[in-house]
C-alpha cells in the first residue's frame, strides 16, 4: 500500500478527553480542536477518527467530519452523523494504491437525513485486491477526499508516510494514520485503537459549497465502551452533534 502509521498528531492534545463527561458540551471543544489542527500547514481536517485516552476507556472512538449542509439540515434518528458511504476501487496496478479516483456521483454518497442534505467531503474507499494486513486500516475507515468535491480529476498517490490527493500533479489533500496504545481487541461496533485524519485545502472546501449552494458544516460522533469488571458486557455511550461552520474554521 505504502503509507505508514505515523506519531499522533500534537494538535489533538487531551482535547478528546474533555467529551467523556456525559453532560459534557460538544461544539467548543471541536471548534478548538480544529482550530489547532490549522495552524500546523494551513491544511483542514475533513474527517478525523481518534481514540480517547486509556483512562477514559480500552474502548472509545471520536469521528469529526467536514460536510456540506443545507440549511434545513436534521440528522436521522438513531443514525451516526458522522458516518460516511464506502466506495469500492479496483486498483489499477495491483497492490499499489496509487491511480486516478473513479468519478463518484455526489447523489450516491450523501448520508441519510430526517431534513435536508448532508453530502460528506470524504468518503471510505475500499481497495481491491487488500491483504489481511490492511484490515486494521480498513475497518477504521481509508476516509479520503471525494471526487465529486472537485470540478477537475483526482488522483491518490501514497507518499510521505500517507496517502495524497493530487490535482494536475500538484498535492491537495492528505491522509495519515496512527496506532493509540494498540492491541488487536475491540468491541462489537467499533475498531481497534488506531486514529486517522484525511485534510485538505480551506480553499476547496469554499469552492465546493459554491458550487454546490451549499454550507460547511461539521458533524460529530463520540462513543465510549464501559464496563464494571473485566467480564461484563460492554456498553455503549454514544453522543452526537452537528453545527454550521459560519467562518469558525474555513475561511
Amino acid at each position: 500500500m505504502g503509507a505508514r502509521s505515523v506519531d499522533r498528531p500534537q494538535w489533538i492534545g487531551e482535547l478528546p478527553d474533555e467529551f467523556a463527561p456525559y453532560n459534557a458540551s460538544l461544539e467548543p471543544i471541536i471548534k478548538a480542536m480544529l482550530k489547532a489542527a490549522t495552524k500546523t500547514d494551513g491544511l483542514v481536517p475533513v474527517h478525523l477518527r481518534t481514540p480517547l485516552s486509556l483512562k477514559i476507556s480500552e474502548f472509545s472512538s471520536l469521528t469529526v467530519s467536514c460536510a456540506l449542509l443545507s440549511e434545513d439540515f436534521t440528522p436521522a434518528t438513531d443514525a451516526d452523523y458522522a458516518e460516511l458511504r464506502t466506495s469500492a476501487w479496483d486498483l489499477p496496478e495491483g497492490s499499489l494504491f496509487s491511480g486516478s479516483s473513479r468519478p463518484l456521483p455526489a447523489d450516491d454518497y450523501a448520508r441519510p437525513t430526517l431534513q435536508g442534505t448532508r453530502l460528506p467531503f470524504c468518503v471510505d474507499i475500499f481497495p481491491f485486491p487488500f491483504g489481511y494486513w490492511m484490515g486494521d486500516l480498513l475497518h477504521l475507515g481509508l476516509s479520503l477526499p471525494a471526487s465529486y468535491i472537485f470540478d477537475k480529476p483526482i488522483s491518490y498517490h501514497c507518499k510521505g508516510g500517507g496517502i495524497l490527493t493530487e490535482m494536475n500533479g500538484q498535492p491537495i489533500g492528505r491522509w495519515t494514520t496512527w496506532n493509540d496504545h494498540w492491541n488487536y481487541l475491540y468491541p462489537k461496533g467499533g475498531n481497534t485503537r488506531c486514529g486517522s485524519v484525511s485534510e485538505m485545502r480551506p480553499a476547496d472546501i469554499i469552492a465546493a459549497a459554491d458550487r454546490f449552494g451549499l454550507k460547511v458544516g461539521w458533524t460529530a460522533d463520540i462513543k465510549i465502551w464501559r464496563r464494571e469488571k473485566s467480564y461484563d458486557e460492554l456498553e455503549l455511550v454514544q453522543k452526537s452533534t452537528f453545527f454550521f461552520d459560519d467562518k469558525v474554521i474555513v475561511r
